[in-house]
C-alpha cells in the first residue's frame, strides 16, 4: 500500500518483527534492512560480470537507487528490470507474482538473478513453467538468490 501511494516505508520497527512476511506485508522493509546489513559485512568484494535482477514494477521504484549506489561503489553495470505482470494484469505489479513466461518476454540473453520468491517449494512460477524449462529458454545464465544477501553475493564476488 505504501508503494502504491508513494510514500515512505515505515521503519522496520514498526512491523513488529515481521510476523506476516509471507503475506508480502512488510517484505520491501525487510528487503532493504538485510540489504543494508549484508552490504556492511561485504569486506574484500569487487564487482562481478554484469546481472538483471526482474522485480514488479512496484519494487522497481524503491530498489533501482540501492543498484545505482552499489554500481557507483563498485564500478558494475548491474540492474533490475520493471517486468509489467500480463499474465495476472497491470494493476498486479509485485515481485512475487511474476510468472516465468513474464520474465521471459522482458528479460533475455544476460545473466539473470531471480529473486526466488517468484517460484514455489516446488520450483514452479505462477504460470506452471518449472525453473528447468525457465532454465532452458533463457539465453543467459540463472542464478536464485534468496533475499538481498545472496543477491548482493551474486552481484559482488571475493
Amino acid at each position: 500500500f505504501y508503494l502504491l501511494a508513494e510514500r515512505e516505508l515505515p521503519p522496520a520497527e514498526w512491523y513488529d518483527g515481521f510476523p506476516q512476511l509471507e503475506n508480502g506485508i512488510g517484505l520491501t522493509r525487510n528487503f532493504l534492512l538485510e540489504w543494508e546489513e549484508a552490504l556492511k559485512e561485504m569486506h574484500g568484494f569487487k564487482g562481478a560480470a554484469p546481472v538483471v535482477i526482474p522485480v514488479g514494477e512496484s519494487a522497481y521504484r524503491v530498489l533501482s537507487p540501492l543498484l545505482e549506489k552499489l554500481n557507483k561503489k563498485y564500478g558494475t553495470q548491474h540492474r533490475f528490470v520493471a517486468v509489467p505482470n500480463s499474465f495476472f494484469g497491470g494493476k498486479v505489479n509485485v515481485t512475487g507474482l511474476l510468472t516465468g513466461g513474464d520474465i521471459l518476454e522482458h528479460v533475455q540473453g544476460e545473466t539473470i538473478a531471480l529473486p526466488e520468491v517468484v517460484l514455489n517449494s516446488d520450483k514452479l512460477f505462477l504460470d506452471d513453467m518449472s525453473l528447468a524449462e525457465f532454465k532452458k529458454r533463457y539465453a543467459g545464465k540463472v542464478e536464485l538468490a534468496k533475499g538481498a544477501k545472496e543477491l548482493l553475493h551474486i552481484l559482488l564476488e571475493r
